[in-house]
């Protein structure tokens, strides 16, 4: 007896639908378009015409009330997956659902519960899991590789992805009356592309190496092209990199990268429908390659589905479990990208959320807040980061893998490490991406860059010189990876910018400062990122309130604060470090955009600068403080030579472990007053 096929309804007559699904349920080995529904009637009409379905229905509740209808394919825009897949679960349809399975993780939990409820088969449709090469590397991994080492994958849109359809693809038919949502969905790009593309991306990860647990991300944006850098930790142990650019300068690739004990695996794909797929796998000196002459992945995912639902094989494509997993880790990246923390998967709710523009640094409250006891924050691994010069390297490349071998993925960034003077007269924009891309491709972050000069040199050229060099920085600065310009208050020595003079606190002084710092701010405005001062004895900007005053005069929330407790502290100050520290937080808590740590050693009258640990800095108090800023802030290491670095960080990190495990300092803090007098 000869089986019968899968009779399936299309929703949705769009372009997906054109260009994949209703060809791929017409070719299927085992399955019939038995349906289409679409509310706007001339294209449901002209679909008819050309694809000759069993029926045509503009009512969707028509459509599922066929009792010989088995199933649905869900093709419409992704805001209606969730409400239309349970209508047609109610209604005892198995489905295949467009990826993304819906747009928030309660959406997907409740077509989770309605699934079980249901006993249905419901898959999601990442089809690239259907390619021959895919699926071949998938058993290489279980079967020949051994352990993963490592693990990295990419999804790259093309700027000529649209050109190539448009010769490629039949013409394609559209209608005035179909029906879309108010929201226009593609404007907000972040959200689109996560949830368009990155769904890909996350799928391809999980379905070589299993569950995610935990995400950072890196968003930068140039134009209307945006990139996301996403450092994943699986459950298996595997770090692993995803990149999503969209649209790339270049071709359209889909591809990944396995290196394991005892093989590895390289594979890219191209467009789906026009070129197959290039999967290799090496094992003892040989590669190995699928031919893949079925590479029609739409197709093969019908047919799976089909398999599944007529005789029970198991489900090869995604689940309804793959797809909550899969939009978790979406919105779980969004979050990342907002937060600059690692976000574990299992923590986080609703839908992807979008940062505010140049939302880099935090806004400007004039005293710092206590925050709730609950609410402290910690201080992770990740958000201690070096000063990258400490490498020095005759590349970037070198100087990028030192910090990284190193065990930092977070830098504060100066333009020596990319073969150029600190303050160069000019950057190319191709020395911008190559800063950029070295840096991803490395998966570190940049906190900031420096653009330090003397802004209150004796000599006027000399500042004007040094504001036309920031300028270039700052222009620069976000293509590079960073909103944060760092530079200081300056200092009347004519030789030294780290040295302190008698004129310094003159009124003359102040007002030199305040004009260069005022066209700095017109610079930063115009550039669109944010300036970080650092208060420091040796300069005009001497202490937290010194600081604070220029703020409030400046009325700007465009400058923000670099905290540095051993550039505050003065001889009177060796014995009890706490109050100066506490009035910094409390002056300027809410404007510090960064940390850095060293140490400081007290000699009588002098004071001497020296690597975190090796000195008397109160780290204790420092770091419970830090740990109360509202806003997730980087801390970085500096003012040491590189073979002082391990030992630098160690001391950090124990004393980041410490205040991880206590709160009594926090209930301390937040049971003080907010201001001191």
């Amino acid at each position: 007896m000869q089986q019968r096929d899968l009779r399936i309804g299309i929703l949705g007559c769009g372009p997906i639908a054109q260009n994949a699904h209703l060809d791929a349920v017409r070719k299927a080995r085992n399955a019939e378009l038995y349906a289409i529904c679409d509310a706007a009637p001339d294209l449901l009409e002209r679909m008819r015409q050309i694809h000759a379905p069993r029926y045509a229905h503009s009512d969707y509740a028509a459509m599922l009330a066929d009792p010989e209808l088995d199933a649905v394919v869900i093709a419409v825009d992704d805001r209606y997956h969730a409400e239309l897949a349970g209508q047609a679960l109610a209604a005892g349809k198995h489905l295949l659902v467009e990826k993304p399975l819906a747009v928030s993780v309660e959406e997907c939990e409740e077509l989770r519960a309605q699934t079980a409820a249901a006993g249905l088969v419901v898959q999601v449709g990442n089809n690239r899991r259907f390619h021959p090469g895919w699926q071949d590397a998938k058993r290489f991994l279980d079967e020949e590789m051994g352990g993963v080492l490592a693990f990295s994958a990419w999804y790259h849109d093309s700027v000529h992805r649209y050109t190539l359809q448009d010769n490629l693809y039949p013409v394609p038919v559209v209608s005035d009356r179909a029906r879309r949502p108010a929201e226009p969905w593609k404007e907000v790009r972040e959200r689109y592309c996560l949830l368009t593309h990155a769904s890909h991306l996350l799928d391809t990860a999980r379905y070589f190496l299993g569950p995610i647990t935990s995400v950072r991300a890196v968003h930068l944006e140039g134009g209307d092209q945006h990139s996301w850098t996403i450092e994943a930790r699986f459950c298996n142990g595997v770090a692993g990199q995803l990149r999503l650019v969209v649209p790339a300068q270049a071709d359209f690739e889909e591809g990944f990268q396995i290196y394991g004990e005892h093989g590895s695996i390289e594979g890219s794909a191209p467009l789906p429908w026009f070129q197959r797929a290039r999967v290799e796998c090496f094992k003892d000196g040989h590669y190995q390659r699928v031919l893949g002459e079925d590479g029609f992945t739409f197709k093969r995912q019908v047919e799976a589905f089909a398999d599944t639902v007529l005789n029970g094989a198991p489900q090869q494509g995604a689940t309804v479990e793959d797809g909550l997993a899969t939009v978790r880790g979406l919105v779980a990246v969004s979050h990342a990208v907002v937060s600059g923390e690692t976000v574990r998967l299992d923590e986080v709710t609703g839908p992807v959320v979008v940062p505010e523009k140049n939302r880099t640094a935090p806004a400007v409250p004039r005293r710092r807040r206590p925050v709730p006891v609950a609410d402290c924050r910690s201080i992770d691994e990740s958000s201690i980061g070096i000063f990258a010069k400490t490498f020095p390297r005759p590349s970037l490349e070198e100087n990028a893998t030192a910090v990284r071998n190193a065990g930092f993925s977070l830098v504060h960034f100066n333009m020596a490490c990319a073969g150029l003077p600190s303050m160069p007269d000019e950057i190319t924009a191709k020395t911008a991406r190559t800063v950029r891309d070295t840096l991803n491709r490395h998966g570190i972050r940049m906190a900031g860059i420096s653009a330090t000069f003397n802004l209150i040199h004796p000599d006027p050229a000399q500042r004007r010189v040094g504001l036309r060099r920031l300028q270039v920085i700052a222009s620069h600065a976000k293509a590079m990876g960073t909103s944060l310009v760092t530079l200081c208050t300056g200092t009347r020595d004519a030789d030294d910018m780290w040295r302190g003079h008698g004129d310094n606190t003159t009124a003359e002084a102040w007002q030199d400062m305040r004009a260069g710092m005022e066209q700095a701010v017109a610079i930063a405005e115009q550039e669109g990122v944010f300036l970080g001062i650092e208060p420091e004895v040796a300069n005009v900007v001497d202490s937290a309130r010194a600081a604070r005053t220029l703020l409030d005069e400046l009325r700007t929330d465009r400058v923000k604060i670099i905290c540095d407790p051993a550039n505050i502290l003065r001889p009177v100050d060796a014995r009890d470090m706490r109050p100066k520290l506490e009035e910094f937080f409390d002056l300027l808590g809410d404007d510090i955009a960064m940390g850095h740590a060293k140490d400081v050693v007290f000699d009588g009258e002098q004071v001497t600068h020296c690597p975190a640990g090796t000195g008397s800095l109160d780290y204790a108090t420092y770091l419970e403080l830090f740990a109360q800023l509202a806003e997730p802030t980087p801390l970085i290491i500096h003012g040491l030579a590189e073979h002082e670095v391990s030992a630098a960080r160690a001391h950090v990190q124990s004393r980041a472990a410490r205040i991880r495990g206590s709160r009594d300092a926090y209930v301390r803090l937040v049971s003080a007053p907010a201001a001191r007098t």
